[in-house]
């Protein structure tokens, strides 16, 4: 029975049948006002896309800010973005991380791709890098590998080529008055310098040892000296290279000039020259080969030679003035003697 029908029975029924009839047509309209409200509502829930002919377009937002515009971040704690696998979106694709959008940890931006990523910036231009800023590159897992394709699997870092830096830290096992050492695979790390009480120190600028041994460069076993050195502390296998070289030495040549000083005849030096082919005091060319040659002692013994080569030829130039006086006087002596009255 159509509506008009039932108001104009309702007419002519009791107040009752009257009253219900009312009621149920109140209760149709809510209905169809609810049903109204709902297809508004998800059209305007529809709208939130735009794709205009021209300008921005909007996915999940009706006020794009960009040519291609989402949601704004805080919209939705969901991981949305991006993907090339409705199945699983965020094995391939780019998305927001989920979470809410709090202080001080928000979401982010994720790139994942499963079968691989690669960045290839070219090498063109004078900006053909990929530049990172803000608080660095971190990498949370897995390993870095810079200048090859290779992981071994094992290595955080691993670096097929030189590395050049300002400064190193390795802060593992690392204490004052350790040192850096390897072992044959490499693998460096801090250890106690050996030779127990005299291992290295270091204070301010100077590096000092109190061993009582011997500090060896360029070999593993120090040197057998002949004849045997107690005192030797520096054993160094190559050339030693220094722009000054100082060397404390007790005792010098200076007591040559000594008046009691007993200084050889030239004959003497002669003789012993035609027998050993070397000056006295000074070490045969076979002992500087066997021993090595002392260079404070040698230093003395060279300038002992020159004091006495020094006293040799002043006493030759004495030797030489007194012999011009005995010849002065001799030819004054040759001299004619002239006659009383002779002109001069």
């Amino acid at each position: 029975m159509g509506l008009f029908n039932q108001f104009m029975v309702s007419r002519f029924c009791s107040p009752v049948r009257h009253l219900r009839y009312s009621l149920k047509i109140m209760y149709m309209i809510k209905r169809v006002i609810f049903l109204s409200l709902f297809i508004l509502f998800h059209v305007a829930a529809y709208n939130q896309n735009t794709f205009p002919a021209t300008g921005n377009v909007g996915i999940g937002t009706s006020s794009p800010g960009a040519s291609l515009s989402f949601e704004d971040v805080w919209a939705s704690p969901n991981s949305i973005g991006i993907t090339w696998l409705n199945a699983g979106p965020t094995a391939y694709g780019l998305y927001k991380t989920a979470g809410s959008w709090t202080a001080p940890n928000y979401q982010q931006i994720a790139l994942s791709w499963e079968t691989g990523i690669i960045l290839n910036p070219g090498t063109l231009y004078g900006k053909s890098y990929v530049d990172v800023s803000g608080n660095g590159l971190r990498v949370s897992s897995g390993n870095a590998v810079i200048g090859s394709v290779t992981d071994d699997g094992t290595n955080k870092l691993q670096v097929n080529g030189t590395i050049k830096a300002s400064g190193l830290m390795i802060p593992t096992g690392a204490a004052a008055g350790k040192v850096l050492t390897s072992n044959a695979d490499g693998v460096a790390s801090w250890q106690a310098a050996t030779g127990g009480a005299g291992s290295w120190t270091v204070s301010g600028a100077n590096l000092s040892n109190a061993n009582t041994g011997i500090v060896v460069i360029g070999g593993s076993t120090a040197p057998v000296a002949t004849p045997a050195d107690a005192a030797m502390k520096l054993a160094v296998k190559g050339n030693i290279y220094a722009q000054k070289l100082k060397i404390t030495q007790t005792g010098w040549a200076d007591y040559v000039f000594d008046p009691a000083y007993q200084l050889r005849s030239l004959q003497e030096v002669k003789n012993f020259i035609q027998k050993n082919q070397r000056l006295p005091e000074l070490p045969s060319a076979a002992e500087v080969i066997k021993n090595g040659i002392d260079i404070g002692d040698n230093q003395v013994i060279l300038l002992k030679k020159i004091e006495e080569l020094t006293l040799y030829v002043i006493k030759d130039h004495e030797e030489i003035e007194r012999l011009k006086k005995i010849n002065a006087a001799l030819q004054h002596s040759n001299q004619p003697k002239k006659k009383p009255g002779q002109n001069r």
